[in-house]
């Protein structure tokens, strides 16, 4: 019975124990999943495993945390500790968003400078708070400020750099799509861990810790998973040589290059339809680009692709279809109303673009077609009364 009460009271916090066993479970896949796939990338393996790391050090803290049997108090010195905690336990995730954004990670350095001061806070705090030491709470507090501000400058630098990267995918709805998991893992992450703090900071009851720890504990399980995902659909390929990944991936990019193409050509075609732009007699295709999320050296490759023509010609295509609505509705419009009403700078272009596309001049449509469009006009008019 003894026995049984010792083994209880070594698990006596439900959620850390939890907490442990998972992040213990990820360190180690993580760990053997870079060394099973061996993923050739450019400083992938080391990402991984200072992530992996990371993940195996949150867990040896918690497994001290049960062996101190660290019971919930209202002192500051455990408050110190449920901040030191949580900011650890957040710690891996914000790595795995930092390593998407292309820059470059320094496992060394953050494994010095990072994680092991985190580590040996929360050891140490650990083992302070078992011993029952009474420590000044002027110490606890300005201590506790310095290693605060220090640790989350660190973390805050990743964070930005993540909002930075997901700032410039903001023009591209594609990436954006695909982007939609980690942002979601970025926003929960980051409230969570303020309102953490704000509950330790500013309440005396430190009520949303386990909550908090077990939020973190699924959001990492989720980045993990995510990372295992990533891997697995190259990983399997190099096992058919490197020549056949490469054409592999060169068919994958271009499959994504046409579904981008697609994607930008159906909001183009939607966006002349519906906002007609092209009654704007200064229209550019920055603008243009800049209204469909992409640039003017895309935008300008796909209608010369896609459709044969230039921006300009492709803007003059609907401004003529506009001139023959208004035709339609006006046999009478005079040819410099036609020109301004149709979107076009002047009248020179309007001569070109008419003669492109009906085969005369405006004068000599105009006078082949003259019974046609008093003929519509007449229709119109009954059809009013």
């Amino acid at each position: 019975m003894s026995t049984i009460n010792n083994l209880t009271g070594f698990f006596n916090t439900s959620f850390e124990f939890f907490s442990l066993i998972v992040f213990l479970t990820i360190g180690i896949f993580l760990i053997f999943h870079t060394q099973l796939y061996k993923i050739k990338r450019e400083r992938g393996d080391d990402r991984r495993k200072l992530i992996a790391v990371s993940f195996l050090a949150n867990a040896v803290v918690l497994i001290l945390r049960q062996i101190l049997d660290i019971n919930k108090s209202e002192d500051a010195l455990y408050d110190f500790s449920s901040i030191m905690l949580i900011t650890q336990l957040v710690y891996p995730l914000v790595l795995y968003l930092y390593s998407v954004t292309g820059r470059r990670i320094f496992a060394a350095k953050e494994i010095f400078y990072t994680l092991i001061p985190l580590s040996i806070i929360n050891i140490s705090t650990s083992v302070l708070i078992h011993t029952g030491s009474q420590i000044p709470f002027i110490v606890i507090l300005l201590s506790g400020v310095s290693v605060l501000v220090y640790l989350i400058f660190r973390v805050t630098g990743f964070t930005c750099s993540y909002c930075i990267h997901i700032k410039k995918l903001m023009k591209d709805p594609f990436a954006v799509r695909c982007e939609l998991l980690r942002f979601t893992l970025f926003i929960t992450g980051v409230t969570i861990f303020f309102i953490s703090l704000v509950n330790i900071l500013f309440t005396a009851s430190n009520s949303l810790m386990f909550p908090s720890l077990l939020t973190f504990t699924i959001l990492s399980a989720t980045a993990a998973y995510r990372m295992s995902q990533e891997d697995l659909v190259l990983a399997p390929l190099y096992d058919k040589g490197e020549d056949r990944v490469n054409q592999i991936v060169a068919e994958n990019s271009e499959r994504i290059e046409d579904y981008r193409y697609n994607q930008i050509k159906e909001r183009l075609e939607q966006y002349f339809e519906t906002g007609k732009p092209y009654l704007n007699k200064k229209l550019s295709i920055k603008d243009v680009a800049t209204k469909l999320y992409t640039n003017k050296t895309y935008l300008s490759k796909i209608i010369n692709d896609n459709m044969g023509v230039n921006f300009n010609q492709y803007v003059n295509t609907y401004r003529m279809k506009e001139v023959d609505r208004l035709l339609m509705e006006d046999s009478k419009i005079s040819m410099k109303e036609l020109c301004d009403k149709a979107g076009f700078g002047c009248m020179a272009t309007f001569a070109v673009a008419f003669r492109l596309n009906k085969g005369d001049s405006p004068a000599e449509w105009c006078k082949k077609n003259a019974k046609n469009l008093n003929k519509d006009d007449e229709s119109l008019q009954d059809e009013k009364i």
